[in-house]
């Protein structure tokens, strides 16, 4: 039976809590703690989880003896996250962490750095859309080579208003500041994007040649807070893959835009492009896949069924699976720490005005 330690109650904690019950996530069980300083907080956790057992501090709680199986979910804003991380870590538990992983990439480096030194596995919740049916599709693709060579990818996704911390979840007023939460859409969808991306085309580099940030401005009742952090992310990269072939890789991403709701996910090469649903919480989804057939351009749409378990379990569910089957640490936390390294590439470079460059650290 695997040992959750939870630190943090709130709504994602009870997410990770729900799905550490689930047996299709754990088929042995689990065994719930929790810490969190906010008493209320607490309490409804409990109220919900009542199996749980319920620690006075994150200290107490990591101070149990440590099992080979445990696992460390810090489950609390990204301002917290770098000394929860280490901590955990130093108790001598492998670590589930939420989306994103840190503030900087500083900060991603040291906490993979302390997590290899330790010999301990650190992952990312930016893994909730990875494992899909209709990506498995597309990699195949991809590896089969039936695209032919590869030279465009479009990942563009835009909605008139869909901020976390202003359109919903208000009560979490983090998300309308950058020094806690590390930035707007970029830091709360950016994460989902790039591991999908990574998943489909898994580059050995990554070059972020162009990018920009935005937030439009919008009426509502937080004011000058709705344009604090960012809401309206693109960049233009080059992606390279094992073979050193390269792809051009066009993305983006609003919150907030005055512009068209806009969503195309789409690979194309040379003998057909294919693009596809790479989100299951609406249901199931497609894969479209067009080529020409005799002169005329010709479309197959494969239709899948929803992937399960669902997004939110599948961060502990895919963690908990690779270190039963023995994947090495250093390979779980590298795939964390690359994908987090991608996404502060696009953030940096935007701010910068220069070019960011990231490679694969797992030889």
């Amino acid at each position: 039976m695997i040992r959750i330690l939870l630190i943090g109650a709130g709504v994602i904690a009870r997410h990770h809590a729900a799905s550490a019950l689930d047996g299709a996530v754990l088929p042995d069980g689990a065994e719930i703690h929790v810490a969190d300083p906010n008493d209320a907080a607490l309490a409804g956790f409990l109220a919900e989880f009542p199996s749980a057992v319920a620690h006075g501090s994150v200290a107490a709680m990591l101070a149990l003896p440590s099992r080979p199986t445990d696992i460390a979910i810090v489950a609390t804003p990204p301002f917290t996250h770098r000394e929860l991380v280490l901590q955990a870590l130093d108790s001598g538990r492998h670590v589930l962490c939420e989306k994103p992983l840190a503030l900087g990439s500083e900060q991603g480096r040291e906490m993979a750095a302390h997590a290899d030194a330790l010999g301990l596995a650190l992952w990312s919740c930016d893994s909730r859309f990875r494992g899909l049916a209709t990506t498995h599709a597309v990699r195949g693709l991809v590896m089969t080579g039936e695209l032919g060579d590869l030279y465009h990818v479009t990942f563009v996704n835009k909605a008139h208003r869909a901020r976390t911390g202003i359109d919903f979840q208000t009560e979490s007023g983090w998300f309308r500041n950058p020094s806690l939460s590390g930035g707007g859409v970029s830091m709360d969808w950016g994460p989902y994007d790039v591991a999908v991306l990574d998943e489909v085309l898994q580059p050995r580099s990554v070059e972020v040649v162009h990018a920009w940030l935005n937030a439009p401005l919008t009426g509502g009742p937080f004011g000058a807070e709705s344009a604090a952090v960012d809401q309206h992310v693109t960049a233009q990269m080059v992606v390279t893959l094992d073979d050193g072939r390269t792809i051009d890789v066009t993305y983006e991403r609003a919150a907030a835009t005055h512009g068209s709701e806009t969503s195309l996910v789409e690979i194309e090469g040379t003998h057909g492009a294919v693009r596809w649903d790479w989100l299951d919480w609406v249901g199931d989804g497609d894969v479209t896949i067009s080529r020409d057939v005799a002169g005329e351009p010709a479309t197959e749409v494969v239709h899948f069924a929803p992937t399960e378990p669902g997004f939110h379990a599948r961060p502990l569910k895919e963690m908990a699976a690779a270190l039963r089957r023995g994947a090495s640490p250093r390979e779980i936390t590298d795939q964390s720490l690359f994908s987090f390294l991608w996404l502060r590439a696009i953030v940096d470079a935007a701010a910068s005005g220069q070019p960011q460059r990231v490679e694969r650290l797992l030889a």
